[in-house]
């Protein structure tokens, strides 16, 4: 363990400012006992020069969290950032296009989450733009109304959805109509 700096910040136990960092292999229990596994990370491990004790900073649990995501098959928060930013989407236009909410985007890119299996599907086939542009056209094809703002919503605002005429009378021909309908299945 070769130390990179001292002084890197004060020791979360005894407050004391004396901390010296070093780059090593740091490991670590993943899931519950008995299924746990144990996995290994290339971190920046600090240590109180005073009291002993070891702590990681955010760019170790970052790291841990890459090993996680790695080991049980899936991208990484950087890689799922990275498939927005290829296309220079923010976060709010890649949510309204994949219709995956924004926190939960915002969740997985901050390393807080791992995503399912399910959404990582998803994410890898929009690592093709010929995806990402079938989702385009799908949307540019979305009936005018079909989104209401919640502003919309909160006003009582009905201009831009979609209406439904009312039936007048229900008549014996409306009825046999009715009654022939199929859908063809």
């Amino acid at each position: 363990m070769a130390p990179l700096d001292s002084l890197a910040g004060n020791c979360p136990v005894c407050g004391q400012s004396a901390v010296s960092r070093a780059l090593e292999d740091h490991r670590f229990k993943y899931g519950e006992d008995p299924d746990a596994v144990e996995l290994t990370a290339r971190v920046l491990v600090s240590t109180c020069n005073s009291c002993g004790f070891q702590f990681l900073d955010e760019t170790g649990e970052a790291a841990k969290h890459e090993a996680v995501c790695r080991h049980v098959g899936v991208m990484t928060p950087v890689e799922i950032a990275g498939i927005r930013k290829r296309y220079g989407l923010s976060r709010i236009e890649f949510a309204r296009l994949t219709k995956i909410g924004e926190a939960s985007l915002a969740r997985w890119e901050n390393a807080l989450l791992i995503q399912s299996a399910a959404y990582d599907n998803l994410l890898f086939l929009l690592t093709f733009m010929e995806n990402v542009e079938r989702l385009q056209w799908r949307r540019s094809r979305e009936p005018i109304g079909f989104a209401v703002s919640a502003r919309q919503v909160s006003l009582g605002q009905r201009e831009n959805r979609p209406a439904f005429r009312a039936l007048g009378e229900i008549t014996p021909g409306l009825l046999k109509e009715a009654a022939s309908f199929n859908l063809g299945f």
